[in-house]
């Protein structure tokens, strides 16, 4: 499934340029729904899970597989992200997974402060104190529950407030169209798919996504020159067969006189 690079770096296959990890009862039919159909128009393969949360807390073999199978993952951080012990557990699985794999994770800030999430306050305060009451036996979930809110919100993220401009406007600048020169871009090429992240600007740490961006850019274009020239020897490899033979065939034919099988390869 994967080669090794020269950079010590794996090339994964990804069914999914996008991720969205997102709180269903606060942006389904709302923000989120909008970024993904930005993201389907730009040509964008996202993986949107339109179905309501399963009952339980733990998340399903398919998301798993669908989170193995992205490349980027937006995570949509509202008001009530943290009530909900399913999407907490999505967060943990895909900090440890992209992690492991070296993969962007870009968090959006809607109509909620970085701070709240990074320091559990706010909503995200309350719903966490909620669950030590419901999980008081279970610790180690609630500490990695905090330590991945804690780590997300400390990357390179964007901030929609409320009353500070239209969302169509926020999402477009999330989405970069190609003739507009963005600082800190990562192209991402995945067969005829191009996909332009533009700068993620909020929080404190900017370090390690800026590593994964080069990273990821200097693996994407390592890909893409392979198979340039992979193609290109591939076709004068071809074309030097196939004139060898035919320089052969018509030796062959002059040495046997057999002028008119010669004049019939010829054409």
């Amino acid at each position: 499934m994967a080669a090794k690079s020269s950079s010590s770096l794996f090339i994964y296959t990804f069914t999914y340029d996008v991720f969205l990890s997102f709180r269903g009862i606060d942006t389904r039919y709302g923000f989120t729904g909008n970024l993904y159909k930005a993201l389907y128009d730009k040509g964008i393969h996202t993986f949107f899970d339109d179905q309501e949360l399963p009952t339980g807390d733990q998340i399903t073999s398919a998301l798993e597989k669908a989170i193995e199978e992205s490349r980027i993952f937006i995570i949509v951080f509202s008001e009530n992200y943290a009530s909900s012990s399913f999407c907490l557990n999505e967060l943990v699985y895909i900090l440890k997974f992209s992690k492991q794999k070296g993969l962007l994770v870009l968090p959006i800030f809607y109509m909620v402060e970085p701070s709240d999430v990074r320091h559990h306050k706010g909503s995200f305060g309350k719903a966490l104190a909620n669950h030590e009451k419901k999980f008081k036996a279970e610790k180690e979930k609630l500490d990695r529950w905090k330590k991945a809110l804690h780590e997300v919100a400390n990357l390179s993220g964007k901030h929609f407030k409320n009353r500070e401009g239209y969302e169509y406007e926020f999402i477009q600048r999330i989405i970069p169209d190609y003739e507009i020169d963005f600082l800190d871009t990562v192209m991402i090429l995945n067969g005829n798919t191009h996909l332009e992240i533009g700068s993620w600007d909020v929080t404190q740490d900017e370090s390690e996504n800026q590593l994964l961006l080069k990273k990821q850019r200097s693996v994407d274009m390592e890909r893409a020159e392979t198979q340039f020239v992979q193609q290109q020897f591939r076709g004068s490899f071809l074309s030097r067969m196939w004139n060898w033979t035919l320089d052969f065939l018509i030796s062959f034919c002059s040495s046997n006189q057999s002028w008119i099988m010669c004049q019939k390869i010829q054409v």
